[in-house]
C-alpha cells in the first residue's frame, strides 16, 4: 500500500491484516476511552480499567523497542506518562478517592 502523505512524513502505516501490534494498539484505544468515560462517569469499574490501561501500555511500550524520538514528542510522551501516574495516584490514595466520589454521595458520607 503507498500513501504518498505518511510516506513524505516519515511514517508507516500498519497493515491490519499482518500485524499483531495493530490488534494490540486497537484493543489499547479502546481500554483507554472506555476506561476514561467509566472514571468520568464515576462508576467503580473505571479505576480498575484505568490501573489494567496503564499496564497494559507500558507493556506494549517494552514490546516495541527502542527509539529515539524528536524533543517534542519525548516532553509530549513523558507528561503524557506523568497525567496518568497522577490520575492512578489520586484514583488509589484516600485523598484523591474523595474526588471521585459523586457530589450527592458525599452528602450521605
Amino acid at each position: 500500500m503507498h500513501n504518498g502523505l505518511a510516506d513524505s512524513l516519515g511514517l508507516k502505516l500498519i497493515e491490519a491484516s499482518t500485524s499483531p501490534m495493530y490488534f494490540a494498539v486497537v484493543v489499547g484505544l479502546s481500554l483507554f476511552f472506555f476506561s476514561n468515560y467509566l472514571l468520568y462517569k464515576q462508576k467503580p469499574l473505571g479505576r480498575p480499567l484505568f490501573a489494567l490501561f496503564i499496564f497494559f501500555s507500558a507493556l506494549l511500550h517494552l514490546m516495541t523497542g527502542y527509539s529515539v524520538l524528536d524533543p517534542v514528542r519525548a516532553f509530549a510522551f513523558t507528561l503524557s506518562d506523568l497525567f496518568a501516574g497522577a490520575i492512578l495516584f489520586l484514583i488509589y490514595t484516600p485523598e484523591g478517592k474523595n474526588l471521585f466520589i459523586k457530589p450527592e454521595l458525599k452528602n450521605n458520607c
